[in-house]
């Protein structure tokens, strides 16, 4: 889930990203077979105790979506990684903007 739902210190899921939730819930009920991990992230503003929640609250909040469309609880896990993954650099307004993110995981058990 991109960088729209991840605004600086929010969590909640707007338009596009429940869009994008959907999508991959679609995905998962015509593939039962794989679980998803989903992983929340945050860009390196603030201390390092305040980001991990914050990505978890954002990587919950994907979770509770799919539930809410029916995925079942026992194909899903999640967990917040915090500001140690950016995949830009947290440098410049854009590449934090990217670091904001939500990201999944399709495993088979």
């Amino acid at each position: 889930v991109g960088s729209e739902m991840c605004i600086r210190d929010r969590y909640q899921l707007d338009r596009g990203a429940k869009k994008e939730v959907l999508s991959v819930y679609a995905y998962l009920e015509q593939h039962p077979e794989y679980h998803i991990t989903v992983n929340g992230h945050t860009d390196n503003v603030g201390t390092v105790s305040y980001n991990h929640i914050l990505s978890e609250k954002r990587s919950r909040a994907v979770a509770r979506e799919l539930i809410r469309l029916g995925l079942s609880k026992s194909r899903i896990s999640w967990s917040g990684k915090g500001r140690d993954f950016p995949v830009a650099s947290n440098d410049t307004e854009t590449g934090r903007r990217q670091n904001r993110r939500v990201s999944f995981i399709l495993s088979k058990p």
